[in-house]
């Protein structure tokens, strides 16, 4: 009784309290005359319930390339009895639109791939049941009403494992072994996720007609419901074992926010850098489950993260870890972002990125602004991996929510800096699976590069000094004192003095000698651990 009441329950909202009390008398009447009467529903359906998903769509007569793809996936009975689904689909007609025009290149259903029909079916089925104004619920330690705006799909990381032929793989040296040879590889070990536009959501978020306009190039209505910037024509079908939604157009498979830059041209240049923060790490789990499917596979597997504080890796493949300052915020490529260390949950928001364009990068990089960089480095590959992390840092947001159009006025970094993002630096948008990429004319470059800490970051990792600052570098940024956020302030005025690491290979530090036994440090900067030792010396 309780799961048809589920199933029905948006036809009766209204009516709760006069069901409460109907309930009650029935239970009465129940309690009473149980050896006469038969609960109506023991042996047959409720007329309201419909059919199963797939005789549904199969009856329907329109949807005949999804059911196509359900009986040669094998997923017939799992539509038909198997719990509770939720299916976003699309006409036969929206299926001819595609062919006309997909980013897979295909002209037919017969084109298709088991792979692509995989991703096309699991990717918009989730596996719970929810109507359309349910979606914006979910439930973290107590129902959160309004909040979500991502579930996660049926979509298995096997269900497509990639060749990474030699040429696209990243330039940075931790993948130099696979250059000539290529490599298995996910670009992610984590089920990619289906985000929506909800009028629910949207009003308690606080997101306007504008900001969505922006997001999807799309207009809305009160009460639409759109899947990234695809409409809903057709939600809340009732079948017996779930919902189907119809969308006006066919949903593929958008990629994640790493995913979209290393593949756009008009990105390259950010793309290179960001690349610089990656690193391939061996599979075992999935190598695993792979081979047990497909027997003739023996080769390896791998997954690529970013170093990363959420949802990233924060050790090198040789094991060694990577020092906090190098660190991103986020994995940009990580399909089930969440801002974890917030205590947020999945389906409450996603990530973002203001990634300039290669115009905006080479318009930076010899303007004023950007000269300290190109004068001393000569181009953005050879600007050393050390200076960059608070480049792309400065670019990187880790809530939607936080970062759409009508917020940019309030925005500031994690250092409390304002980000001066304008609605018109804005040249596209694309809606990945766990995040949104605003493609910028703008770069926003970090106050760092401009402070009076400026010299000592990019002296300490300039090749062609002899003297560098790493020493000193390395001092102010840990993370006891980190003398940045005092040396960035663009209000304050300093006179800074610095020493070279040169300088320390003469001073001895005098913290120890009016010890019992008089000692004295000298500080060198160790370049296997990049950070600063200090070698203890017998004073006389």
């Amino acid at each position: 009784f309780n799961t048809l009441y589920t199933m029905k329950k948006h036809f009766q909202c209204s009516r709760i309290g006069e069901f409460g009390k109907w309930l009650a008398t029935m239970l009465m009447v129940m309690l009473t005359f149980s050896a006469c009467d038969q609960y109506p529903y023991d042996d047959k359906e409720p007329e309201w319930l419909g059919s199963s998903i797939y005789e549904y769509l199969k009856s329907d007569g329109n949807y005949s390339n999804y059911t196509r793809m359900i009986e040669d996936l094998g997923y017939i009975e799992v539509l038909s009895t198997t719990g509770s689904k939720t299916l976003f689909v699309a006409n036969d007609e929206a299926f001819e639109e595609f062919y006309s025009s997909n980013p897979w290149g295909v002209k037919s259903y017969e084109e298709l791939t088991r792979a692509q029909k995989s991703l096309l079916l699991n990717f918009s089925m989730i596996n719970n049941a929810y109507l359309i104004e349910m979606l914006a619920n979910y439930n973290n330690n107590g129902m959160k009403e309004g909040a979500a705006m991502r579930r996660v799909t049926a979509v298995s990381v096997l269900d497509s494992v990639p060749f990474a032929r030699p040429e696209s793989l990243p330039v940075s040296s931790y993948w130099d072994y696979y250059r000539t040879k290529g490599m298995y590889l996910l670009t992610d070990n984590t089920p990619p996720t289906l985000m929506y536009f909800t009028e629910k959501h949207l009003a308690q978020a606080q997101i306007t007609a504008s900001d969505f306009s922006l997001l999807t190039g799309k207009s809305r209505e009160t009460n639409d419901a759109h899947v990234f910037n695809i409409k809903v024509t057709k939600p809340d079908i009732t079948c017996k074992n779930g919902y189907v939604h119809v969308l006006e157009k066919v949903l593929v498979p958008p990629m994640n926010m790493a995913g979209f830059i290393n593949t756009n041209p008009r990105l390259k240049k950010f793309s290179d850098i960001l690349e610089r923060f990656c690193a391939p790490y061996y599979d075992a789990a999935n190598t695993l489950q792979y081979r047990q499917l497909n027997p003739a596979f023996a080769d390896s597997i791998f997954y690529k993260k970013y170093f990363a504080r959420e949802g990233g890796i924060s050790r090198y493949p040789s094991g060694q870890s990577v020092n906090q300052d190098m660190l991103l915020p986020f994995d940009p490529g990580w399909n089930s972002y969440a801002r974890t260390a917030s205590g947020n949950a999945l389906q409450s928001d996603m990530a973002a990125m203001f990634v300039p364009t290669n115009e905006a990068m080479n318009t930076y990089f010899d303007s004023p602004e950007g000269a300290v960089l190109k004068d001393r480095f000569g181009t953005w590959d050879n600007v050393p991996i050390d200076v960059l992390p608070l480049f792309v840092k400065r670019h990187m947001r880790t809530s939607l929510i936080e970062s759409v159009p009508s917020r940019f006025a309030n925005m500031v970094d994690e250092d409390n800096s304002e980000l001066p993002v304008k609605s018109a630096d804005i040249d596209d948008v694309y809606i990945g699976s766990n995040g949104v990429v605003y493609m910028t004319n703008k770069v926003y470059a970090p106050d760092d590069y401009i402070s009076v800490y400026g010299p000592v970051l990019l002296s300490a990792n300039d090749a062609a000094l002899n003297n560098k600052t790493k020493i000193w570098k390395w001092a102010i940024v840990q993370p006891a004192n980190d003398f940045r956020l005092y040396l960035n302030s663009l209000v304050s005025r300093y006179s800074f003095f610095v020493p070279t690491d040169e300088y320390f290979q003469h001073y001895v530090d005098p913290v120890a000698f009016g010890k019992d036994v008089p000692a004295a440090l000298r500080f060198w900067y160790n370049e296997k651990t990049m950070s600063v030792n200090a070698t203890v010396y017998a004073y006389d």
